[in-house]
């Protein structure tokens, strides 16, 4: 498990963000490959991503930097995040 220091206290799954909140990753809880993969989209520890839809089975897509990703039920329950303050609509 990867945590950024001090940003898990109120952590809860992506999948459970509403749609229009910006949240922050703070923990991966999936093995290298998982690790690589997120990468690989461009998410890492600290990443701040805007929910644009999450239709409550998990699958969402998500905003960073002007790109929409789609992330999976099974990947989205492994990242926990943070609300960013004042990341709300």
């Amino acid at each position: 498990m990867t945590t950024v220091q001090g940003g898990s206290n109120r952590a809860f799954p992506l999948r459970m963000a509403e749609e229009g909140e910006t949240v922050r990753i703070v923990t991966f809880s999936g093995g290298k490959s998982f690790n690589d993969r997120l990468a690989g989209m461009g998410l890492s520890l600290g990443v701040e991503v805007e929910i644009l839809q999450n239709r409550g089975d998990g699958k969402m897509i998500v905003g960073y930097e002007g790109t929409r990703l789609f992330i999976g039920g099974g990947m989205a329950h492994k990242i926990q995040v943070a609300i960013v303050e004042g990341g709300t609509q």
